[in-house]
């Protein structure tokens, strides 16, 4: 099924982190608790909410970044 949407992940902080397959890979994003994408399926990976703010990695940077809030 295409654009499929797994959410891999609780809720925490009003959001969840959820996987799509795009291009024969699965990125990741997050969901809110309505499971409208808030944060887009971009990232290589992501970490629970805590504090206000889901940490991601991309394209191989394993600093992981934060990301602050909905951005769809």
């Amino acid at each position: 099924m295409k654009n499929k949407i797994t959410i891999v992940s609780t809720f925490k902080e009003g959001y969840a982190i959820a996987r799509k397959e795009i291009n024969q890979k699965f990125l990741y994003g997050y969901v809110n608790e309505e499971l409208n994408e808030v944060i887009p399926f971009i990232y290589d990976m992501a970490f629970p909410f805590m504090n206000g703010r889901g940490y991601v990695k991309k394209d191989d940077d394993f600093k992981g970044e934060p990301v602050i809030g909905a951005t769809v």
